[in-house]
């Protein structure tokens, strides 16, 4: 996908208007979910669907990490801070 920069106005109610062309490339429809993310004073604006797969197969890792931990009887490190 083509890298683009638009500027775009604030409204006094906050809200700004996704570029049309923007919104057809991204098929962003009226109720599409987005992301907005800060960092510093920048701005990003991602598609939540986006977002949810680039977190999931870091979510599967996790969850995995935390059954080995929390499953083990060999090395159950809860047991200390239970006695």
């Amino acid at each position: 996908m083509k890298s683009s920069i638009r500027v775009v106005a604030v409204s006094s109610k906050g809200q700004i208007v996704i570029p049309e062309e923007f919104r057809e490339e991204l098929n962003l429809k009226k109720g599409s979910s987005l992301v907005m993310i800060r960092e510093g004073r920048t701005l990003f604006l991602k598609r939540e669907d986006d977002v949810r797969d680039e977190f999931a197969d870091l979510l599967k890792i996790s969850e995995k990490s935390l059954e080995d931990i929390w499953g083990s009887e060999k090395e159950d490190v809860w047991n200390k801070y239970l006695e």
